[in-house]
Order: C-alpha cells, then sequence, then structure tokens
C-alpha cells in the first residue's frame, strides 16, 4: 500500500502550537477555529479516498493529525488584545546571497579537494576563510536585530533560515561535519550541483537543460556513506527511486537526522522561551526536577516545546545557548506527568555532566551519566512508556 503525503499538516499544527502559545484574542477565535477544521476534514477526506485510517499516515502527519483532531475548540486559552504579541519583520539584504556565496563557495573548495588528493590538505587549512566570513555575516545580523530592539526569531522566513544555517556552520565542528559530507557526495557524481541547506523538506533535486543539482536537508549532515549516496542518485535520471527513498526516509526518521534538525531550530538565538505548553509548563516542569533531584542548584536554562515532531528523541540540550528542548510529542493527553519530568532529568544531566572525550570520541552518555541517570524514581516506568511511542511511532 502507498504511503499517504498530506503536504502542510506538520506545518499547520506548529502554526496552531504557536497561536496558542503565544496566546489568542476572542475576535481571532472564528478563523481559529476554521483553520483547525479545514485541516482535520482534508486529512479525513484524503484517508477516505484511498480508504485508509489517520492511523495509516506517516508518523508526523499523524501525530499532526491526532493533535489537531484531539483540540477542545470551544475551551481555546484566550488572551486580552494587549497581550497578542505582534511583531513587524526585520528586513535585511543580501543575507540570501551571502547563503548563495557560501553555497558555492563551498562546493567548490570540496571538488578542489577532490581533483587534488594527492596534495592531502586538511580542511581545517581551507575553510578558515569562509568560517571567518560566515561569523562576520552573522554578527552583523545579531547587531541589526539588536539595534532593531528585536530578535533573530521575527525575520522574515527564507531569511530566518538562512540565518539558522550560517549560525549553525559557525561551529567549526559542524563546518568540518558538512564539508565532509559534501565532498563524499560531490565524490559519487563530481558532475551534479550538490548542497546542504536548511529546507523544510528531505531534498530538492532539479534539471536544467543538462545540469542537474541536489540540495540536501542539513539534517544529512554526517549521515553513513549509504544515505548519502541514495540522496545522489535520486537526483540522477532513470534510477529506480523507491529503494533509494526507503533508504533516506529511514534515516530521516531515526535521532541523528531529528538532532541537527533541533539544532538548527535554536541556531543563532532564532527562538522565542516557548515553556508553555497545552498539557505541561515546562517551567514548573523544572522548578520540581531541580528540588527534587540537584537541590535547586541548576540555573534555569531556555525552555522550549520544540516545533518538530520526534518519534525517538523527546529531549535536547544545546550547551552554546543554553536551550533545554522537550518533544511536542509529549505535550499530550495521556503522557504521564513523570515521563515529561523524566526527560527534563535527563536533559538537566546533560546540562550538569557535559560530555566527556574518550579515545578521540566525544561521549555524552558515560557509565557515570546512567548512574545518575537511574536515581530518577520512575525511570523504569518512563523509559517503558517512552518505547512504546517509539514502537508505535509516537
Amino acid at each position: 500500500m502507498a504511503t499517504i503525503r498530506v503536504p502542510g499538516l506538520v506545518r499547520n499544527m506548529n502554526e496552531v502550537r504557536q497561536i496558542l502559545s503565544d496566546g489568542i484574542h476572542p475576535s481571532q477565535v472564528p478563523e481559529f477555529r476554521a483553520k483547525v477544521r479545514s485541516a482535520v476534514r482534508d486529512v479525513e477526506q484524503l484517508c477516505r479516498r484511498h480508504r485508509v485510517s489517520p492511523r495509516s499516515l506517516p508518523g508526523p502527519s499523524r501525530q499532526a493529525y491526532k493533535y489537531l483532531s484531539s483540540l477542545d475548540l470551544n475551551n481555546l486559552p484566550l488572551s486580552p488584545v494587549d497581550q497578542v504579541r505582534v511583531y513587524e519583520p526585520i528586513r535585511i539584504a543580501n543575507l540570501i546571497a551571502v547563503r548563495n556565496y557560501i553555497h558555492q563557495e563551498l562546493e567548490a573548495i570540496a571538488l578542489g579537494g577532490l581533483h587534488n588528493r594527492a596534495q592531502s590538505v586538511e580542511p581545517e587549512l581551507i575553510l578558515s576563510d569562509i568560517h571567518g566570513y560566515i561569523l562576520d555575516n552573522i554578527a552583523e545580523v545579531a547587531t541589526i536585530c539588536y539595534q532593531a530592539g528585536a530578535s533573530p526569531a521575527v525575520l522574515p522566513e527564507p531569511s530566518k533560515r538562512a540565518y539558522q544555517w550560517l549560525s549553525y556552520l559557525a561551529e567549526w565542528e559542524r563546518l568540518i561535519e558538512h564539508y565532509r559530507t559534501l565532498e563524499g557526495a560531490l565524490g559519487m557524481a563530481p558532475w551534479v550541483s550538490i548542497g546542504l541547506y536548511n529546507i523544510a523538506s528531505l531534498y530538492h533535486s532539479w534539471r536544467e537543460g543538462t545540469e542537474l543539482g541536489l540540495t540536501m536537508s542539513e539534517g544529512f549532515s554526517g549521515a553513513p556513506q549509504p544515505v548519502i549516496e541514495a540522496l545522489v542518485k535520486l537526483a540522477l535520471p532513470y534510477t529506480r527511486r523507491r529503494k533509494h527513498e526507503a533508504i533516506v526516509r529511514e534515516y530521516a526518521a531515526g535521532e541523528a537526522f531529528e538532532r541537527r534538525h533541533v539544532e538548527l531550530d535554536v541556531a543563532g538565538g532564532t527562538f522565542e522561551e516557548r515553556a508553555r505548553g497545552l498539557h505541561f509548563e515546562l517551567g514548573e516542569v523544572f522548578q520540581r526536577v531541580n528540588q527534587s533531584y540537584f537541590e535547586g542548584r541548576i540555573a534555569k536554562p531556555r525552555l522550549m516545546w520544540n516545533k518538530l515532531i520526534t518519534s525517538r528523541e523527546f529531549g535536547h540540550y544545546v550547551p552554546v545557548s543554553d536551550t533545554l528542548m522537550i518533544s511536542i510529542t509529549l505535550d499530550a493527553p495521556g503522557v504521564p506527568e513523570y515521563v515529561v519530568d523524566h526527560v527534563m532529568h535527563h536533559e538537566l544531566l546533560h546540562k550538569v555532566m557535559g560530555s566527556t572525550y574518550v579515545n578521540g570520541r566525544r561521549l555524552f552518555h558515560t557509565r557515570e551519566f546512567k548512574q545518575a541517570e537511574r536515581q530518577f524514581a520512575q525511570f523504569t516506568e518512563a523509559e517503558a512508556f517512552l518505547m512504546r511511542m517509539v514502537e508505535s511511532g509516537g
């Protein structure tokens, strides 16, 4: 049976969550209700047409439908009009041009490395200039936003994605990983124009005359060689697509891909604290866990429900911005309080314990970490609940 795609469903869910988190004015209620009902109706009509249940949808779409269809539209959280946040977007000239230039430079550098393998030039030596250029540009954007009294979170979507991507690559290890992935992809098909970027889809391939192109999601940075090979083959004509798409989608459903998307989501401060969910308030969860397990000693990080439905990774801590994110998958009826507390405890341990290097590898879940994690009172029950969510796809 073919997989049913519901374009825009997850985006609709994210927009609805953001509206409810910001506060909805009574005058906005009719339009809001119509938006939710329309999204739910479209899914149900599509499923009826294909003679399947919404339970048969891919994990993210199934979760989005479940969330939207479970909303109590007669009991919405309302806010006075003076508390509903409205921002004027900030326009930054040439940011997309900067992104395009960096794409071209990285591709040229990677192709040059392929042509001059005998010289064995280390990426560290050839990427320092482009790294400096990235740092200069994100500093300029941050300054413009600061002078406007606003956050990069209010950038128009194309500029925001570009700024997130640049901020993500500003971390040296990520830039190296990006470069090595790009070099590996171009080594498979050097005649194809290839790049990785902060795109909403998994990949985008195109053809203009005899020229072929492929843009992969940055989430594939560092992916295993068979996954990158499958992506490259999807950009080539006369490819049997089903086999390669299955490889790509299986990896995209995994923890590594989800983690990179979460890191992109918070890169460069392009977010606002979103601690209030519909069922749990993360500030309250933090206070409870901090007092119970850390004697109240941990300084409060930025707390956020992330925008991405996840099926394996339910929390993430980003040290560089001191941001702790919990998957919106858990902000749902039927999820026990102790499960959210467990995920909070796990991520706070990352904040406290950091990482360590063993034989050149960066380790987060050390023996000491696992011992500390098991101090959570309902560890076994919480892990079992999360495992059932993983096995059911959320």
